[in-house]
């Protein structure tokens, strides 16, 4: 009697794993495939740098500062932040994370713009303006197949070379994303505005 209950537990045992292990599996490739970057990175004309979380910022300048690139542009929300009786413009957050930064004044550009679409579209406005041939674009990790899907199609019939470099040590991580609501809350939602965006441009 033990010996069958013993083969019983064990033949349990196998099922949940091949249940639970190709979910695990497939879970995680779902938050992977959000993920794009260029192979190796090359000096570029530019960064772009395009806003969401801080760290975003953060990689950028450090890229910056690697040298990677001369000049820095920044995209910036439309939107004015209102924070109880204090009112704050994003440009103005931006301009003063640079400043504390420590970059020089006349190495940076601000586009203001309110989705990603806007930022492929007014950087490569600016860009042409500038005679910049090259970039490398930044972003959060999960945002980047989007972001590459989008500024492909804005820069395609040009020449500039586009790079894609997201974030390194993000809080966005991609092992059990499911047990944590707010990588489970931006992948949802990124997911969801691949769809929109493949459908709507």
């Amino acid at each position: 009697m033990k010996k069958k209950w013993l083969i019983l537990s064990c033949f349990v045992i196998v099922l949940l794993m091949g249940i639970v292990i190709p979910h695990q599996f497939w879970l995680t490739q779902l938050a992977m495939l959000l993920i794009v970057e260029t192979g190796s990175l090359q000096p570029a004309d530019a960064i772009i740098i395009l806003a969401g979380d801080s760290e975003r910022f953060h990689h950028g300048v450090s890229l910056y500062e690697a040298g990677y690139a001369p000049h820095i542009i920044f995209t910036s929300d439309l939107t004015a932040l209102q924070l109880i009786d204090l009112h704050m413009d994003w440009n103005e957050i931006i301009r003063n994370a640079i400043k504390k930064s420590g970059i020089p004044e006349g190495v940076t550009s601000l586009v203001r713009s309110t989705s990603t679409y806007d930022d492929a579209k007014y950087s490569y406005q600016l860009m042409q303006r500038e005679g910049f041939h090259s970039a490398i674009v930044v972003s959060s990790p999960y945002h980047m197949r989007r972001v590459r899907m989008i500024f492909n199609k804005i820069y395609k019939n040009s020449e500039i070379v586009l790079q894609y470099n997201p974030v390194r040590n993000s809080w966005f991580n991609v092992q059990k994303w499911w047990m944590r609501e707010r990588e489970l809350i931006t992948i949802n939602n990124e997911y969801v505005k691949l769809i929109f965006y493949l459908f709507r441009y």
